[in-house]
C-alpha cells in the first residue's frame, strides 16, 4: 500500500513524558571476519542498517543506547558508506549527520556489564548487519543472556542481513521462530563476485537451521522481513526501511499497553477492531514548533478532521505525547481509506504537514 501522509489527531490534550522509550542497539566491536582460507576481511557494520531504523527511532522519540562486545568502538563497513545503499545522495548524507550525533557510538556500553536490572529500562533491542556480526556476536554468553531476557519478557527484538548472527548466542532460544536473515545465495554472490577477500567460514542461515530456527528467504537483494512473536528479522540492506518501521510499530505497541490509561478512544461510533481496516499512524512535531504552538495547532487540526474524516472513520483511538501523536485507525476496507484520502484529505494533509513530520503510516500488524 502507497504511504499516506495525514494526521487524525486527540480530541483532548494528553501528555506523557517527551521520551517514548529506549532501544539498545547492539553493534559488532571488532572490524573484520576471518575467512575460511585463514585470512581477515575488513568490514564492521552495515552503515544503512544501523541509521535507517536508528533515525526512525529517534524521530519516534526513542534513545538509543549502543553496546558491543567488551565496549570496544565500533565500525562502519566501508564498502556501506555509499549512496547506492540509501534512496538517494541526500539520503546518505544525512545518515552520516546522523551518525555525528549519536553520543553512544563514541562511547558504547559493555555488554558483559549489563545487568539484568539495567536490561529492565529497556523497550526494545535492535542488532545491525555487516558481516563483523557474524565474528563476535554469536560467541557472546552476555548477549546470550539479553536475548534470552528480552525473549522471556517479550520485548521487540530486530535484527537485520548478517544481525540475526547474533541469535546464535542465546543457544536454541529461538528453536520454531520463522525468521529471515541474508541468504546462502546473496553470500555465494558476494564470494563469487570477490567482494570477500575469500569465503565465510560458515553461512548464518545454515547456522540458524541448526539451532531450530525455520528460515524464509525472498528474492536476492530485494527487501524481505518476517515477524513472529517479538522477533522482526530482515534478509538484507534493501530491507533496512520495512525492518525500521515493523519495529517501530512493535515497540508502539508495547508503549501502547503500558500506558493504556492513556489512551483516548476518539472513535466516532462503538465499533469492533477485529473487523475492518486498520493502520497505525505516527507523526513528530516539527523542530520549529514548540510545545505550546503544537498543542494549539492540534486543537485547531481537530475540527478539521472531524469535519473531513466523522463518516468513513470506523474507528480511531490516540496515545499523544509532548513531541508525537500515535494513533490506530479503522476503517471499512483499504479501498475505503484510499477512496477518502483521495477525495477529501487535501486540506487535512496539509495543515498537518504544517506542524508535524510523517514517521509512520502504514496496515497494522495487530487489531487493537
Amino acid at each position: 500500500m502507497k504511504r499516506l501522509l495525514f494526521a487524525l489527531l486527540a480530541l483532548t490534550p494528553l501528555w506523557t513524558s517527551a521520551a517514548t522509550g529506549k532501544v539498545l542497539v547492539v553493534l559488532s566491536g571488532v572490524d573484520y571476519v576471518r575467512t575460511r582460507e585463514g585470512g581477515r576481511h575488513s568490514t564492521g557494520y552495515f552503515l544503512s542498517e544501523f541509521t535507517t531504523p536508528a533515525q526512525i527511532l529517534a524521530r519516534a522519540g526513542f534513545e538509543l543506547e549502543i553496546a558491543t562486545p567488551q565496549g570496544r568502538l565500533p565500525v562502519f563497513d566501508k564498502i556501506s558508506d555509499a549512496p547506492n545503499w540509501f534512496k538517494s545522495p541526500e539520503e546518505h548524507a544525512k545518515a552520516r549527520t546522523f551518525l555525528g550525533s549519536v553520543r553512544s557510538l563514541r562511547a558504547p556500553r559493555n555488554l558483559n556489564l549489563l545487568r539484568d536490572t539495567d536490561l529492565a529500562a529497556y523497550d526494545g533491542l535492535l542488532i545491525p548487519g555487516g558481516h563483523a556480526a557474524m565474528e563476535d556476536l554469536p560467541g557472546s554468553s552476555a548477549l546470550g543472556r539479553i536475548l534470552k531476557n528480552f525473549h522471556e519478557t517479550a520485548k521487540p527484538t530486530a535484527a537485520i542481513c548478517h544481525g540475526p548472527a547474533a541469535l546464535l548466542a542465546a543457544q536454541r532460544t529461538y528453536v520454531g521462530y520463522r525468521m529471515t536473515v541474508f541468504s546462502n545465495a546473496e553470500e555465494k554472490e558476494e564470494e563469487d563476485a570477490g567482494h570477500l577477500s575469500g569465503h565465510m567460514r560458515y553461512y548464518v542461515a545454515d547456522a540458524l537451521r541448526r539451532q531450530g530456527a525455520k528460515i524464509e528467504n525472498g528474492p536476492n537483494w530485494k527487501s524481505h522481513i518476517v515477524r513472529d512473536r517479538e522477533l522482526i528479522t530482515g534478509q538484507n540492506p534493501q530491507s533496512d526501511q520495512d525492518l525500521a518501521e515493523a519495529f517501530l510499530e512493535a515497540l508502539l505497541e508495547k508503549v501502547w499497553s503500558q500506558q493504556h490509561a492513556k489512551v483516548v478512544d476518539a472513535s466516532p461510533r462503538s465499533v469492533d477492531w477485529k473487523q475492518g481496516y486498520t493502520t497505525i499512524y505516527v507523526g513528530a512535531r516539527k523542530p520549529n514548533v514548540n510545545e505550546t504552538e503544537f498543542e494549539r495547532r492540534l486543537e485547531r487540526h481537530i475540527a478539521l478532521v472531524k469535519q473531513t474524516f466523522g463518516g468513513p472513520l470506523r474507528g480511531y483511538k490516540i496515545l499523544r505525547t509532548r513531541d508525537l501523536e500515535i494513533a490506530y485507525q479503522n476503517w471499512e476496507s483499504p479501498e475505503a481509506l484510499e477512496h477518502t484520502i483521495r477525495t477529501r484529505g487535501g486540506a487535512v494533509l496539509n495543515d498537518a504537514k504544517g506542524f508535524m513530520e510523517d514517521v509512520l503510516f502504514k496496515p497494522a500488524a495487530s487489531q487493537l
